[in-house]
């Protein structure tokens, strides 16, 4: 096929012209690889990528040179030029007039070709190239070599440094909304509201009582994951750049704003900018320029064997480093540095038995210097009015001098001892905060959990509201809802909505008011590594610990290698460690940084299947990870959870469209709780307004799932209630014959 004579759209519009080169590639690759058929040949992409661009580049290469040609003939009409006025023999003026001429013509040349040749070739580079492959290929890697983060082999250009980030994994300081936003960008009040509509934050903010002025908490402990996910993206957006590079932003939100930020922030407020979006959310692959997917890429991970701990002992008494800090260093300078600015007003006083005796002599020192002090001060005004002697004004700035060095000993003492103040600051913030109650006791003695406890995985909830702290609003209203025994809840609701605040109540981890019981036990009676280490979790940021790979699967050293490598093999990771040098004892990074987001989940996955509970807690667990990827997951939770209790949080409805019901949660409160089939059936339902959101093929395969999933269950409710009848039928009648 000739894909020369393929016609181009001629209405001039972007998105159109964008797309007609991305059927264009995919057309002239389809032609190489029919071409091959049958032969020994390879298809070459080099072919390929000639057949479609050779012609523009071609083009621009020809513009290029007609300029530098007429930057080399500009140099040589000068030198001609400066020869003709340098000469002394008899010349003709013609000559001077044409090399003038030339030099005119030559920069009107390059005044017209120059900028439209950047012009040009800047068009044929990246507007938005979305990278979106498996999970197991690290497309992160790909952004840290572009930002000079990675040694490579070869080379990477990129024509202006002028480049914002916004990493995968959202990164906040303790401040205000507005200081993690501007980050020392100077404030510009129409750019910062915009940012916040493209973002979608302006509605989060209306719900903070101190608006833009909240505190994000330690590393956005005060925020969602999706509050998280908005403000990494609005940091990188204000500050004016000429590329943004943005590393899968979209995860972390629901449908609805995932479609508000591409809409209105990467193809509106971005328009203009070259825009590299790292992305699992193929919907938007359409509305990309170009598309990079990354296949068959290996990874190299820096691995070396950890130092085995004690199991038991080590989690118990161990301590972060940061707090181990305070209780270290700051109380050091405390007791050191502060100790010795203090001791020169105290020392005397404590000391008083031993100076007794010359106590009166030392007060008589005392007044006496000063004495002496003012009588030098008048002293030296009095000569200053009346002598000129060079003896008396060498008296007074000697004693100028002295008094001058005084002074800055005191400054020295009064700042030293306003910075060591922060030490004692910092301790008596620990000193305030109230320590985990119950952690490994009963406060009721006549409590007695069984070792398999909980046995069902019945939740309830009986008016219980939850809070960060005791100043900050309630986050959860007054939830009041039971889980049965073996069901499957998906939790779904706008970014913000409390979901994950919802898990954070039923492990305690903040302010909890109300009853939560589990297989009827009130958990507020639980000590509190009981209660957790009885429900497994796959959180929304995931936890690994710097050791092996093995310490962090199997911390307590339970279970076999065989049972290690099953695990991974139901997570398709069993392939990727394999390739490692160290395997099972391969070395993980303090957080799994030598692991890509989506890895660091799957093997928090593969820890809970491990772990083997009755609860199960997914966080936005498949967030990080492909459709495909999502899909595999989803089989493998319900083939080795299929006796489990499990509780889903998701931005993905097809996650949680097969569950047996749906909590559709809004600002804390439940709005929705019933079988998806039945909430789909009110068209002014919230769940409903969410799947419409996510496009027609998607609303069409989210409601024959739906339909499907229903038609099951009352099949297998039908059953059951006739095997039921049967069974009471059976009884009567064997009770009448006796």
């Amino acid at each position: 096929m000739n894909i020369g004579w393929t016609k181009r759209p001629k209405n001039g519009n972007l998105w159109e012209e964008s797309n007609w080169f991305f059927r264009l590639i995919f057309t002239a690759w389809d032609a190489e690889m029919r071409r091959c058929v049958g032969t020994t040949k390879n298809p070459k992409l080099l072919t390929v990528l000639f057949k479609t661009y050779g012609l523009r580049f071609s083009f621009g290469c020809v513009v290029m040179a007609i300029q530098e040609i007429a930057f080399c003939s500009q140099s040589l009409f000068l030198a001609s030029l400066l020869e003709y006025f340098g000469s002394s023999g008899p010349v003709s003026s013609t000559a001077a007039i044409g090399y003038a001429s030339g030099i005119v013509l030559s920069s009107f040349c390059r005044f017209c070709l120059f900028h439209h040749a950047l012009l040009y070739l800047n068009t044929l580079g990246i507007e938005i190239r979305v990278a979106a492959s498996s999970l197991v290929y690290n497309k992160s890697s790909l952004l840290y070599s572009i930002l000079g983060e990675l040694n490579v082999q070869g080379s990477i250009h990129v024509p202006d440094e002028d480049i914002s980030y916004a990493p995968q994994e959202p990164w906040l300081f303790q401040a205000s909304i507005r200081e993690n936003i501007l980050f020392g960008q100077p404030f510009h009040g129409d750019r910062y509201a915009e940012v916040l509509q493209v973002c979608a934050l302006n509605q989060d903010i209306q719900m903070f009582p101190e608006r833009d002025l909240t505190s994000t908490g330690e590393r956005g402990a005060l925020m969602s994951g999706g509050q998280k996910a908005r403000l990494n993206l609005a940091r990188a957006v204000y500050r004016d750049a000429s590329i943004y590079i943005l590393d899968d932003p979209l995860s972390a939100v629901d449908s609805h704003v995932s479609k508000q930020i591409f809409n209105e922030c990467i193809k509106g407020f971005l328009r203009d900018k070259t825009v590299l979006l790292v992305t699992h959310q193929i919907a938007f692959l359409q509305e990309a320029d170009h598309i990079v997917w990354l296949d068959d890429v290996s990874g190299t991970y820096y691995l070396r064997f950890s130092i085995s701990v004690y199991n038991d002992v080590f989690p118990r008494y161990s301590v972060p480093g940061r707090i181990l800090n305070r209780f270290s260093q700051e109380l050091a300078v405390i007791d050191t540095n502060l100790a010795d600015i203090v001791a020169d007003l105290f020392v005397d006083y404590y000391s008083s038995i031993s100076f007794s005796i010359l106590g009166l002599a030392l007060s008589f020192c005392f007044w006496v210097d000063f004495l002496i002090w003012i009588y030098i001060a008048v002293v030296v005004y009095s000569m200053s009015a009346t002598l000129e002697d060079s003896p008396s004004v060498g008296l007074a700035i000697t004693q100028v001098i002295g008094m001058n060095a005084y002074v800055q000993w005191l400054l020295k003492q009064t700042i030293d001892f306003e910075s060591y103040l922060t030490a004692v600051e910092r301790v008596m913030e620990y000193c305030a905060i109230q320590s985990e109650t119950n952690l490994y006791f009963s406060p009721s003695s006549a409590l007695e959990l069984r070792p398999e406890w909980p046995e069902k995985g019945r939740i309830k909830f009986d008016g219980v509201s939850y809070r960060y702290s005791d100043e900050s609003p309630w986050i959860l209203k007054n939830l009041n809802f039971m889980i049965r025994p073996l069901e499957k809840i998906g939790i779904v609701g706008r970014t913000g909505a409390g979901k994950s605040s919802l898990i954070g109540a039923i492990f305690r981890l903040a302010n909890v008011r109300g009853r939560i019981e589990l297989d009827g036990v009130d958990t507020s009676e639980v000590p509190l590594q009981s209660l957790r280490s009885s429900i497994s979790i796959i959180p929304q940021d995931p936890v690994l610990f710097d050791g092996t790979l093995r310490s962090n699967l199997d911390p307590y050293d339970e279970h076999s290698d065989a049972v290690l490598w099953d695990s991974l093999k139901e997570v398709e990771l069993s392939g990727i460690i394999k390739n490692l040098p160290g395997q099972l004892d391969s070395h993980v990074s303090e957080g799994g940084t030598n692991f890509s987001v989506g890895q660091r989940q799957l093997l928090c996955l593969a820890r809970a299947i491990l772990r083997n509970n009755k609860v199960l807690l997914l966080d936005e667990a498949t967030a990080n990870v492909d459709n495909q990827t999502d899909s595999l997951l989803q089989q493998t939770i319900r083939k080795k959870f299929h006796d489990c209790t499990i509780l889903t949080v998701a931005h993905r409805l097809n996650t949680v469209m097969d569950s047996d019901r749906i909590m559709v949660l809004s600002s804390g409160e439940i709005v929705e709780f019933d079988h998806p089939h039945t909430l789909l059936q009110n068209k002014d339902g919230q769940l409903y307004k969410m799947v419409e959101q996510c496009g027609k093929d998607s609303e069409l395969t989210l409601l024959r799932i739906a339909e499907e999933v229903s038609t099951v269950i009352s099949y297998v409710s039908n059953v059951q209630s006739w095997g039921l009848i049967w069974a009471r039928w059976d009884f009567e009648r064997r009770g009448s014959l006796f």
